[in-house]
């Protein structure tokens, strides 16, 4: 992309349509490692015939709609099927699935801290989920607040449930393994506890902790989380975003059997 163009783009890479047949432009101000698996997932575009430009990679996670767009998902497990094949990832991976091991399985394929989670879950031979957790409002509480805000430049001593909405960690983005089946999703917006290691992230390292899934399904198993290397531009100033990997536990998984 020129200068101009990607100063303003939120995209990391664009499929377009030109006279010689179709092109990927990519944003070179980005980290190389997330340029590379954005381009993976353009080039999984034109596996689809009625591609004709590119969608906005990654901005699925910040959309106001409940869930990304089913295309948009067939073109991420793509980009990490071409940068990551699956076999590969589980051979290097040796069994250590585990956000203390993403670094080195990042620099081994080249890809970024953020697909390479995402990869561990997809690529987990038994049931894991991974993804992205933003702090913030629902919507419809946003809508509440700007509402009762101009209620009370009106109405002074008018009574108001501002005190009763608070940011939590919500789901952006969710990845699980093919293990797992539709008791292990967790639906756009949900919250994590307030009492949950997400909470606990740094920086650098990793907490974690057994909890549930924040589903209601009751599936206990080890929960690591840490923030995100790379921080959107709408993250949280004090919470920024954080990643997540949580794989049942063993004892869960004896007694299903």
């Amino acid at each position: 992309m020129d200068i101009e163009h990607r100063r303003g783009e939120e995209r990391d890479a664009v499929l377009i349509q030109t006279p010689k047949g179709r092109q990927i432009l990519y944003n070179p101000d980005r980290p190389p490692q997330r340029v590379a698996f954005s381009i993976g997932h353009e080039i999984s575009h034109t596996f689809f015939p009625s591609t004709s430009t590119g969608a906005r990679f990654r901005n699925i996670h910040e959309s106001d709609s409940k869930e990304a767009n089913e295309l948009e998902r067939l073109c991420d497990l793509g980009g990490a099927e071409l940068l990551m094949p699956i076999e590969d990832f589980q051979r290097v991976a040796a069994g250590d699935y585990s956000l203390n091991g993403v670094e080195r399985l990042s620099a081994f394929f080249g890809s970024s801290y953020e697909a390479t989670t995402y990869r561990l879950a997809t690529a987990h031979p038994s049931r894991a989920v991974a993804g992205l957790l933003k702090y913030r409002l629902t919507l419809p509480e946003t809508r509440l607040l700007a509402r009762e805000c101009d209620q009370q430049t009106l109405f002074s001593d008018l009574r108001t449930r501002s005190t009763e909405v608070v940011p939590k960690y919500r789901r952006q983005s969710l990845h699980l393994s093919e293990a797992c089946d539709s008791r292990y999703r967790i639906h756009w917006n949900k919250s994590f506890d307030q009492g949950s290691v997400v909470y606990r992230a740094s920086d650098g390292c990793v907490a974690e902790a057994f909890e549930e899934l924040p589903n209601g399904s009751g599936k206990v198993g080890r929960l690591e989380a840490t923030i995100a290397p790379y921080q959107r531009e709408d993250a949280h100033a004090d919470f920024r975003d954080v990643l997540f990997f949580w794989t049942e536990s063993i004892a869960e998984l004896r007694g299903e059997r």
